[in-house]
């Protein structure tokens, strides 16, 4: 009885949850369409940003990778003979491979970010689900229903473990953007040897919950803090209308347990996703932890991040911010990003 009673408990709790932010952004939605207009001619905008960030990508392209594959999944590795350091990196959410095919244009995945590192150290990237290089899963029922956090986390820890146990490197990096940065302190924790693990550098990340950052969202939507005014707006409001809808359909039941939806991601993807707290496992990391975000991000609201630094002061993390830097980084700021990384591996040794 007490069982039922405390499950019941939490199903009232979520619902509440859930419920208030739902209403939270019908409002945030209503606000966004007042203004998407006056977006258009306030100087320049989130799809013209991005329209550049396409164009003046770096022109660079994938070396050549070895696939290795284990009882949990598969990775790819980038072989440098000249160097006994490793940097392991978890792409964001999607449906797309984690890298291109070899010789392929590089053009903003992930480890896109920080490829020209592999000058200095061995790269490995474990894939999500043993997917095909190249495959697009948006509309593949199997590849929706297992695409939840716990599932992948799964995947990586034993793609990673796999790895790990057939080679011996004497700095292990891992870095993780988006999705992959909020899932990078759980993970650690999953791995069968984390104290072999030097340092983390989770992008775009921080350790807000979904539902918290969702809450930052909507508060700087209704001040028009930056980066949710003109000319931003534009983007934002098409965002809210999706977030409204998986909202609405949430409180439905069976949808919970669904893998339904159309858009970025699953109504399972968002379940499982939603009140994981990254912060509740930085608490008990030691080890040299570099947070990047940008403050102009609509994702992931840089609060996320700042929320770590403010409350985990001694700990010995280090924090760089870009005021005009979004989700991802246009050229100007790609280049700054990785010196910036770089200055910091050498600072700390690595």
């Amino acid at each position: 009885m007490l069982k039922k009673t405390d499950d019941k408990r939490q199903k009232n709790m979520r619902t509440f949850h859930v419920t208030a932010l739902f209403i939270v952004f019908i409002f945030t939605l209503t606000a966004c369409s007042e203004k998407g207009n006056e977006a258009e001619t306030a100087g320049v905008t989130f799809s013209e940003r991005r329209a550049s960030r396409r164009v003046y990508w770096p022109l660079e392209y994938y070396p050549h990778y070895e696939t290795l594959f284990f009882e949990s999944g598969k990775g790819y590795e980038i072989k440098n003979e000249n160097s006994n350091k490793l940097l392991i990196t978890l792409g964001g959410m999607g449906w797309r491979s984690a890298i291109g095919r070899p010789g392929e244009r590089t053009g903003s995945r992930s480890m896109d970010i920080v490829l020209p590192l592999h000058e200095e150290y061995n790269f490995f990237v474990p894939e999500k689900f043993d997917r095909e290089v190249g495959r697009y899963y948006l509309y593949d029922a199997n590849a929706r229903e297992q695409y939840t956090i716990d599932n992948l986390l799964a995947v990586y820890a034993g793609v990673i473990n796999g790895y790990l146990s057939r080679n011996d490197y004497e700095t292990i990096i891992i870095a993780g953007f988006s999705e992959g940065a909020l899932l990078l302190p759980e993970l650690y924790f999953l791995l069968n040897e984390p104290d072999k693990i030097t340092a983390l550098i989770p992008y775009a990340g921080g350790g807000l919950s979904l539902f918290e950052y969702y809450e930052v969202i909507w508060k700087k939507l209704l001040a028009e803090e930056p980066p949710f005014k003109e000319p931003y707006i534009d983007n934002i409001a098409s965002r809210i209308g999706g977030l409204e809808q998986v909202f609405n359909i949430y409180m439905e039941e069976p949808y919970p347990d669904s893998s339904e939806r159309d858009g970025d991601a699953t109504y399972r993807w968002l379940t499982s996703f939603l009140f994981r707290r990254p912060f509740d496992f930085y608490v008990d990391i030691e080890i040299p932890v570099l947070f990047i975000h940008g403050e102009m991000d609509i994702n992931v609201p840089v609060e996320s991040t700042r929320y770590v630094e403010k409350n985990l002061p001694d700990k010995p993390f280090d924090y760089i911010y870009y005021p005009e830097m979004e989700h991802l980084p246009l050229l100007e700021e790609l280049m700054i990003l990785r010196e910036d990384i770089k200055g910091w591996l050498r600072e700390k040794g690595l």
